[in-house]
């Protein structure tokens, strides 16, 4: 029986919440005057500012974040295309010379990097390369 009042009071403060949210709500009322409805949509013009400003930051942040992801999958491709160069620089070097241990180096300018591809442990490392 405790359990059931307990229900019962929860239950009617969210009926309360939702009456006042009603309550905001409606405009048909003949009691209202000019003044209280003008005060009304002056309250609601206030609240649909917010949305449409809260709307514009979103829209900003996924404009935002839109950009960020088409410069990181552009960047990813780039590194697929040096990851192929290098590839294929290894292939032409062992071609020539079939040393296991060698390493071939390709440096790009216009980034300022140099790739590095080592055919023992079959990996590609990147070092900073300092313009002079």
């Amino acid at each position: 029986e405790e359990e059931e009042e307990a229900e019962g009071t929860s239950e009617g403060e969210d009926n309360e919440q939702e009456d006042h949210q009603l309550e905001e709500h409606r405009y048909h009322k003949n009691s209202l005057s000019k003044e209280q409805l003008e005060a009304i949509v002056a309250g609601l013009q206030k609240k649909v500012k917010v949305l449409q400003q809260r709307h514009r930051r979103h829209l900003e942040k996924l404009l935002g974040l839109e950009n960020t992801v088409s410069q990181l999958r552009q960047s990813n491709l780039l590194n697929e295309e040096r990851l192929q160069l290098l590839e294929r620089a290894y292939i032409q070097t062992s071609a020539a010379a079939p040393d296991v241990g060698e390493t071939v180096a390709i440096i790009y300018e216009e980034d300022s990097a140099a790739y590095f591809y080592t055919p023992a442990n079959d990996a590609g490392t990147t070092m900073d390369v300092e313009n002079e």
